[in-house]
């Protein structure tokens, strides 16, 4: 669902410009200033972003997984066994 949401964001973004980024880049200014190139200081920010939103997404899912788990809700292959 997020694929699909983020297709349609980016899709928006190219056919109706890139203002919100022009924007984020002023407010960003004095962090852009920090580095030699404003693009670089740029990319590393997006990589500290995306890095915090796949780490809570993968602690959510690790949550409802150990939850799941303990309600004996999800069947791993380690708990079944065979009886002869």
């Amino acid at each position: 669902m997020i694929g699909i949401i983020d297709v349609l964001h980016l899709t928006e973004q190219m056919v109706f410009g890139l203002g919100e980024l022009v924007t984020l880049k002023q407010v960003l200014g004095v962090y852009d200033g920090w580095f030699q190139q404003p693009d670089y200081g740029m990319v590393v920010l997006m990589i500290i972003a995306s890095a915090t939103l796949f780490s809570v997404v993968f602690s959510a899912m690790q949550a409802v997984r150990d939850a799941l788990s303990r309600a004996d809700l999800l069947v791993s292959s380690r708990s079944r066994r065979c009886i002869t």
